[in-house]
């Protein structure tokens, strides 16, 4: 029993330090005895506990800025090979970046571009094609017509040479 007759145990207890920082018992009544030893396991056990938080959270640390960077590094890279192919000239060639962040908003973007350059390229082809078949039978119908005139017909270049004449004047 406590000293004042009450059955109601202690729930504190101080402790002090001696002039070299050794942790000492201090006896509050007769009912409360701590031991040294035990503290000292408590204070390796939470000392341990403690370690192995912060190994625990150094290494979820490391995985998540691995993860968050490959995240990252990842679609840009895509990106980028996109913009190198674009550029020698592979209009086909897409950045294929499926995310919804700014990334995903900038390949979105590139890509749309790429389409319409593409298009775009693709048109003009057709018309320089069309365009060179029209000149080439312009051209082989004015030859056709040089060539059955009676009169002499010479053609020279701009460096003042012959370049062509029809039969009559051969």
């Amino acid at each position: 029993k406590h000293p004042t007759g009450s059955e109601k145990p202690l729930q504190t207890a101080w402790l002090k330090a001696d002039d070299a920082g050794n942790t000492i018992d201090a006896a509050v009544t007769s009912y409360i005895d701590i031991h040294l030893d035990e503290i000292s396991v408590f204070k390796a056990s939470a000392r341990n506990g403690f370690i192995a938080a912060v190994v625990f959270l150094s290494l979820g640390g490391v995985f998540m800025t691995y993860r968050i960077g490959k995240s990252i590094s990842t679609p840009v890279g895509q990106l980028v090979s996109a913009a190198k192919a674009f550029e020698l000239g592979d209009f086909n060639h897409r950045a294929d970046v499926d995310s919804r962040n700014e990334l995903g908003v900038v390949s979105t973007a590139f890509n749309a571009m790429a389409k319409q350059v593409q298009a775009f390229n693709q048109t003009l082809e057709d018309r320089v094609r069309s365009r060179t078949r029209e000149l080439e039978e312009s051209r082989s119908r004015m030859e056709a017509i040089i060539q059955r005139i009676m009169d002499g017909i010479v053609i020279f270049n701009a460096k003042g040479e012959i370049d062509s004449c029809n039969p009559a004047a051969a």
